[in-house]
């Protein structure tokens, strides 16, 4: 009868179990090897996990949801058909289907140009 003598199998643990082994080991106050003892861990396999932990992006704020406000388009105004310009910037502009009589009546309102 050959019997060989073999080390029982370490389980394998869940990315949440690791977690929790190395939220656990951190504030144990211990060092790496003492606690691979104490919890029966392999010291190289609890070095590993460490390393690839401090390897991870540290977690960031997490940003505020967006939120979109509601808008109101207008559309844009083209150039108009006519344009009156007088000195110093002031300009009249009438879009199609202007009121003729209302046009007169506000040029009555101008002061009289001097050329």
């Amino acid at each position: 009868m050959n019997h060989k003598l073999s080390k029982p199998r370490r389980r394998r643990r869940s990315p949440a179990e690791i977690t929790q082994v190395l939220q656990a080991y951190q504030t144990s106050g211990l060092t790496l090897r003492e606690y691979a003892q104490q919890q029966d861990l392999g010291y190289s396999t609890l070095a590993q996990w460490v390393q690839r932990a401090r390897q991870l992006p540290a977690p960031g704020p997490v940003p505020a949801p967006v939120t979109f406000l509601p808008v109101q388009t207008i559309p844009a105004l083209g150039v108009a058909p006519y344009q009156l310009r007088w000195p110093g910037g002031f300009a009249l502009l009438l879009e199609p289907g202007f009121d003729p009589e209302q046009v007169r009546h506000l040029l009555t309102l101008l002061p009289p140009c001097s050329p």
